[in-house]
């Protein structure tokens, strides 16, 4: 830190099919200020580079917090080791593309780069649920199911960065499990995320026409994990039906992350949480969730292991991302 400066700062950037969330945070976790870009305006990544600079280039010019670093999530899939983005699903046109030095070419400011679910792991570890402990797993339910893995406080990436694809672990062996959309059957995913809860209720609605989720579907002709989770607040019993299925498939994917990894915590993330503890729902849905971890896993590890829904929200990943670029620069992985 220089003698002029209060505080060193990082930024995050946190990039989504939808929006580009940036945000610039103090070195003790104050947020100094945050902005939201549309991947509209941004269609590509070198007009989102630049629209990045557009937001950033104010705070990397502060003397009383100086910008050490910036911190880069993007979907997978991606290359840690060359910096590029590979074949993302839901940005098509950034493929291949060597987001991470480009970015720190603009900005003049070294960047480090990660998987977005694992940037917004590290988030809650810094700043968020899992503050207060050493290990934990964020399940993201969303769209898609991502995970991130802090463990011992280390972010667990892998071999290739593809460490932590646990939406994709098996938790239906039927022969007529949903399909995912990588193209296998009964993954984490394919039945958890806010797309299963919507394809099961669309098929709900289809099969009882004159219930509350088939008038839905006559009004709006689909049912979302929203509408589910209305139905379900009105006491529906289809809705609750499937806000317990989709818990008894998480727990079965959790049990197997609590033996593999023995973490202290388990947090839930993503739009897809019934409402959260603000909601009846959400609440039945986490403590169903609680309920059957603690009977399939050791009394040791139910001990020690708690499950809370994430408290950082959409800035997950944007705060996770600049940790991770504190934590580089803290280890002298940047020279100082």
């Amino acid at each position: 830190m220089t003698d002029s400066a209060e505080y060193d700062s990082f930024v995050g950037v946190d990039v989504g099919g939808t929006n580009i969330k940036v945000g610039w945070v103090r070195d003790d976790g104050r947020v100094l200020a945050k902005a939201v870009i549309s991947t509209d305006e941004a269609p590509d990544p070198q007009r989102a580079i630049r629209k990045i600079m557009d937001v950033i280039g104010d705070w990397i010019c502060s003397s009383k917090f100086p910008v050490r670093a910036i911190g880069l999530g993007t979907p997978g899939p991606l290359d840690l080791r060359t910096g590029r983005v590979l074949d993302p699903v839901n940005l098509p046109n950034w493929g291949h593309f060597s987001i991470r030095d480009e970015l720190a070419a603009a900005s003049g400011r070294p960047v480090t780069f990660s998987n977005d679910a694992n940037a917004a792991a590290f988030g809650e570890f810094w700043l968020g649920a899992g503050r207060d402990c050493d290990s934990l797993v964020l399940l993201t339910l969303g769209t898609g199911v991502g995970t991130g893995i802090v463990l011992e406080n280390r972010l667990i990436t892998g071999a290739t960065g593809h460490a932590a694809e646990c939406g994709h672990c098996t938790v239906d062996f039927s022969r007529d499990a949903p399909m995912c959309g990588c193209g296998q059957r009964g993954h984490l995913e394919a039945c958890c995320s806010a797309t299963a809860v919507s394809n099961f209720a669309n098929y709900e609605a289809l099969r009882c026409p004159t219930g509350r989720l088939g008038k839905v579907l006559a009004a709006r002709r689909k049912v979302t994990a929203l509408d589910v989770c209305h139905a379900a607040e009105a006491g529906d019993d289809a809705a609750l039906a499937i806000v317990d299925q989709t818990a008894e498939f998480l727990i079965r994917g959790i049990v197997n992350l609590a033996f593999t990894l023995d973490p202290q915590r388990i947090l839930l993330g993503g739009a897809m949480d019934f409402g959260g503890e603000a909601t009846a729902t959400g609440r039945r849905f986490i403590g169903t969730i609680r309920e059957g971890i603690a009977a399939r896993v050791f009394s040791q590890i139910a001990a020690s292991l708690t499950v809370d829904y994430a408290s950082l929200g959409s800035a997950a990943g944007w705060i996770g991302a600049a940790g991770l670029a504190k934590r580089d620069y803290d280890s002298g992985l940047f020279s100082k």
